[in-house]
């Protein structure tokens, strides 16, 4: 085994070229890996520190194939009030709406993207 190492020791240093294009092709894999792994872990898998109880929460969405099927349609806020209503096994039940927002000083509008969000959400 000894041999094989030194063998290939050798392949390495009289290819200079194609040793600094593994070399460079490995930290660059091995740091792509290590980077999207540490992204994932953070977003997805670690518990997120301002929700407690993170397993008894519930995410609620309406979908409307025909309309948009390509992102989050959300609640529609008399539909809100139904479920809350409605809802006799849950401790809170809360939601948020995302929405363009038009505000002026009196002289030019300004748009920005805002969110509605309830208090017990």
């Amino acid at each position: 085994m000894m041999a094989d190492l030194r063998f290939g020791a050798r392949m390495l240093v009289k290819t200079p070229a194609f040793t600094i294009i593994a070399g460079l092709a490995l930290a660059l894999g091995i740091g792509a890996s290590t980077t999207t792994f540490s992204v994932i872990n953070a977003l997805l898998l670690k518990p997120w520190p301002y929700i407690q109880d993170q397993d008894r929460v519930l995410y609620v969405s309406e979908y409307f194939p025909k309309i948009s099927s390509d992102h989050d349609n959300g609640v529609a806020y008399p539909d809100y009030l139904d479920f809350k209503q409605q809802a006799t096994t849950l401790e809170g039940f809360g939601t948020t709406s995302i929405a363009t927002m038009i505000l002026s000083d009196g002289e030019k509008p300004d748009r920005y993207l805002g969110a509605f969000i309830t208090a017990d959400a």
